[in-house]
């Protein structure tokens, strides 16, 4: 190992750098819908009349979704947070062009969901009234003589999911569970800048004490457990700005594969042996990914790497490129597919090989309806933000960057 560290402003990735942030959001996108769909189409561990080995793998197997999402809060922190620290320390930053950049990726995709959401579950209502998803999330009003069904409480609750105050002030829109992470998102993205901004050396005191106070008062504003898993999100950003040691490029593969062995092994032991969401388990898989992320940067610090291999062609480039509609499209049809169950089958299926290749059959079916979502949403995030900041920030702020943006998220 050379002793010389590598720059922390360093953009360029190596081809299997990108290749492992693909994989690492595609794969993160498809554990939360294997889990999503395991608990709404079978039945629970408990009840099956089956157990064997292959049963107690897929129940087992099924179970990595918080985790997935643990995967998404470290990929967010190390690339918008990195983007923030490097924009602030070359004194190019712009609130007006951040904010333009992170709602329009947000945007794009979450207020379609929320209309999908309020279609399936409309739809799911009509046809299964008795059922208790529908039951519990809506509720029924008459005006004008037309009955209309209402998600959490109605128009609050809608406004409040665009704002991104689920789980702080209304619940989550309807069957759009998953939504409860955007909220998180969100709020790190606006915290973040504000404690940068606080003691960077271009502003002066009293803009300093102005971004203190801002900073507590959001801490004051969002829920406490959205302030303590901030340390996952912080996770990144220390992997892309802790210094980098040069290897050689033997070295730098096998410390990859070393770290992805401890990454693999932590999460497996997290989810084995707590089994429960909590910020220490939280924290262990979160290390364990950033530790990963450091060490595939290190391995690009052995060799220089050209500009323009940040995004490659392949099969993971493509599914990673609509992970973001997979996670917020993937609920409100498999929470009608549930009610179906209930109304025809009065309970979900046991596991048994052909109702397990039915469920595999569905989640295909979520991916494609998935995908051919992203077309018209989350393909187009670059040309929205571009016709944004063209419209609102000026030329000079029209410039691209960083392709990987989890949503995150």
């Amino acid at each position: 190992m050379a002793t010389s560290i590598v720059p922390k402003d360093r953009e360029q990735l190596s081809a299997g750098t990108a290749r492992i942030l693909d994989a690492s959001r595609a794969i993160a996108a498809f554990a939360v819908l294997l889990q999503h769909a395991r608990s709404a189409l079978l039945v629970d561990p408990k009840s099956a009349t089956r157990s064997n080995v292959a049963t107690t793998i897929l129940y087992w197997a099924s179970g990595f979704g918080h985790q997935a999402v643990v995967i998404f809060f470290v990929l967010s922190g190390a690339l918008v947070g990195g983007s923030v620290l490097r924009s602030v320390s070359s004194e190019e930053w712009s609130w007006r062009a951040y904010l333009i950049r992170r709602l329009s990726r947000l945007y794009i995709v979450l207020i379609p969901a929320l209309l999908l959401i309020l279609l399936w579950d409309g739809l799911g209502a009509a046809i299964f009234p008795a059922h208790g998803i529908y039951g519990d999330v809506m509720s029924a009003i008459t005006l004008g003589g037309h009955t209309l069904i209402v998600h959490n409480r109605g128009a609050m609750a809608y406004a409040g999911n665009i704002a991104f105050l689920m789980t702080i002030y209304v619940p989550v829109l309807g069957s759009g569970a998953a939504l409860w992470s955007l909220s998180n998102e969100f709020w790190y993205y606006i915290l973040f800048p504000c404690m940068v901004l606080a003691v960077a050396r271009r502003c002066n005191s009293w803009r300093s004490l102005a971004y203190v106070v801002l900073t507590f008062a959001i801490i004051l504003f969002v829920s406490r457990g959205i302030v303590e898993w901030m340390s996952v999100w912080l996770l990144g950003i220390a992997a892309v700005r802790a210094p980098r040691f040069r290897l050689s490029s033997i070295r730098g593969s096998w410390l990859v594969i070393a770290a992805f062995m401890v990454f693999a092994v932590t999460t497996a032991l997290e989810r084995t042996i707590m089994n429960v969401i909590s910020l220490r388990g939280d924290l262990a898989v979160g290390v364990g990914f950033a530790l990963l992320l450091y060490c595939a940067l290190c391995r690009d610090s052995s060799e220089p790497v050209a500009v323009g291999t940040l995004r490659l062609s392949g099969t993971w480039k493509r599914f990673a490129g609509f992970s973001y509609t997979l996670y917020l499209f993937h609920q409100p049809p498999l929470a009608f597919a549930n009610a179906w169950l209930s109304y025809t089958h009065h309970s979900r299926w046991q596991p048994t090989a052909p109702h397990v290749a039915t469920m595999f059959g569905v989640i295909a079916a979520i991916v494609l309806y998935s995908y051919f979502g992203s077309r018209v949403t989350e393909a187009h995030t670059d040309d929205l933000r571009s016709a944004l900041a063209y419209r609102y920030a000026g030329r000079r702020h029209v410039r691209s960057e960083p392709t990987y943006d989890p949503y995150s998220a």
